[in-house]
C-alpha cells in the first residue's frame, strides 16, 4: 500500500530470504488500513507455500518468545542490495 519502490524492496527481501516475518506497524488505522492477508496473498504468488507458512509461524514464534526459523539467504543480483530501487 505504500509505494512501488517500497513494495519492490519488500518483495526482494522476501525473495532473497532476508525477511523472516510479514508484519505491520498498525498505527494510524483510522485513515490507513493494514491488511496482512493481502500481504500474504502477494507473497504466496511469488514463493512456495512452505516459505509462506514459515513466515507466518515465525510471527507467532516471536509473539511467544520462541526462536524463529531462518532461511539461508540467496545471492542478490550484481546491482547490489538497493540497485533495484532505481
Amino acid at each position: 500500500k505504500l509505494g512501488k519502490k517500497v513494495r519492490k524492496f519488500s518483495e526482494s527481501l522476501i525473495e532473497h530470504k532476508l525477511a523472516h516475518v510479514i508484519a505491520s506497524d498498525a498505527h494510524h488505522i483510522d485513515h490507513r488500513s493494514f491488511d496482512l492477508q493481502e500481504a500474504y496473498e502477494s507473497v504466496r504468488k511469488r514463493m512456495d507455500i512452505a516459505h509462506v507458512k514459515q513466515l507466518s509461524e515465525n510471527a507467532y514464534d516471536i509473539l511467544n518468545g520462541e526462536r524463529i526459523h531462518l532461511y539461508e539467504p540467496t545471492r542478490l543480483r550484481s546491482k547490489g542490495l538497493f540497485g533495484f530501487l532505481k
